[in-house]
């Protein structure tokens, strides 16, 4: 990011005239970017909310077209085009939310609002442009939107849970009594072990739903995140070598959180289980604690055959799976489970197609307890 311009000191203007040099500075006081763009689209104006939100100097974009800053699916579906042609009519467009692109490659949603410019004789000289940064309002909004949709999709499936449980128990007994009176190693006994095979399946699919929609509240206690890993490791350790599974953690750093040891567990064993069924042979899992923008991120990566890019934005929703057997709602749990923590569960793009599986557990940090003199 490019160091603040130095601060020019404000004059009050004689006669309540303010030139354009007294402009430009309040400009420079505002955290938004705002640009004066002429009729060709070139950037002739660039404050210092601009410089600070997409990282180009005032020298860098002076001169420089404004599709500098469109990403190029909106240039090709002829975005500027469309803005240019409505403000033409209206004189004015505002708070219009889109995505711009930073110096960094960053795509940002940003709400912009564009006003027409006239001369004195009333022709359009340019226009002038304001850009807020809405990313992080968007993103909120998003998950309260998903949180309330996975809400409703949850209460559903507990209902069905429900109705399905009780007959399931019923049936599951009735099939007891007939595999007694079954004569050994006859078909109908076969037949029964086929059908007690499947109860048992739909009886796991109806707990999978269950813990979907009426998921545990959180007993948090405040703990020490790396400890706590290392414990959860020493307690998988004899299973995971009987399975072939090497796991290593490393912690950059300690942080401190609330915790509820039980459902975090149950969301690494998940992880632990997806790993181990995705490759035959020895399983390799690393686990990284960092913090990241005040939040402990543990990643979780594995060295299987990865996640294709195509599902990768699907995997989280409930219901969705690649297997031939399974609810789909094992990552969904996971993910209602951090969510109940106070965190997010991400899926991480690799590095190359040869990586693994990738996901970033973030948990909020903890404020340490206060001790009394």
């Amino acid at each position: 990011m490019p160091p603040p311009r130095d601060p020019q000191p404000f004059h009050l203007p004689e006669h309540g005239q303010l030139n354009p040099k007294l402009l430009a500075q309040m400009t420079d006081m505002s955290p938004d970017a705002i640009m004066f763009v002429d009729t060709r689209h070139t950037i002739r104006y660039w404050n210092q909310g601009a410089e600070d939100l997409f990282g180009y100097t005032a020298e860098e974009a002076n001169g420089s077209y404004f599709d500098l800053l469109v990403p190029r699916d909106l240039l090709a579906a002829g975005e500027l085009d469309r803005i240019s042609a409505e403000t033409e009519i209206t004189g004015a467009l505002k708070n219009y939310v889109t995505k711009r692109l930073t110096r960094d490659g960053r795509i940002l949603t940003i709400s912009l609002s564009r006003t027409r410019m006239v001369s004195a004789q009333g022709t359009t000289v340019g226009w002038g442009v304001i850009l807020r940064d809405i990313t992080d309002w968007e993103r909120l909004h998003d998950e309260l939107d998903e949180a309330k949709h996975l809400g409703q999709i949850g209460e559903l499936a507990s209902q069905i849970a429900h109705e399905v449980r009780n007959p399931l128990a019923g049936i599951h007994g009735g099939l007891q009594i007939l595999r007694r009176r079954a004569e050994k190693g006859s078909e109908e006994e076969d037949v029964f072990e086929q059908i007690g095979l499947e109860i048992g399946r739909m009886d796991h699919l109806v707990t999978d739903l269950l813990r979907f929609g009426r998921p545990a509240s959180a007993q948090k206690n405040l703990t020490q995140l790396d400890e706590w890993v290392v414990d959860w490791l020493a307690q998988m350790e004899r299973e995971a070598t009987q399975r072939e599974v090497s796991m290593a953690f490393r912690a950059e750093q300690a942080a401190l959180v609330n915790l509820d040891g039980m459902l975090l567990g149950q969301v690494l064993r998940n992880l632990f289980e997806n790993a181990r069924e995705s490759k035959e042979g020895h399983l390799d899992i690393q686990l990284r604690l960092s913090i990241e923008k005040g939040q402990a991120t543990l990643f979780f990566e594995d060295d299987g055959p990865g996640i294709p890019e195509e599902i990768r934005e699907k995997i989280l929703e409930p219901f969705f799976t690649t297997k031939t057997r399974g609810s789909g709602l094992g990552l969904a749990i996971c993910r209602r489970h951090l969510a109940s923590l106070g965190g997010h569960l991400y899926i991480v793009k690799p590095d190359s197609a040869k990586d693994g599986a990738r996901f970033k557990l973030q948990l909020p940090l903890a404020a340490p307890k206060k001790t009394s003199l």
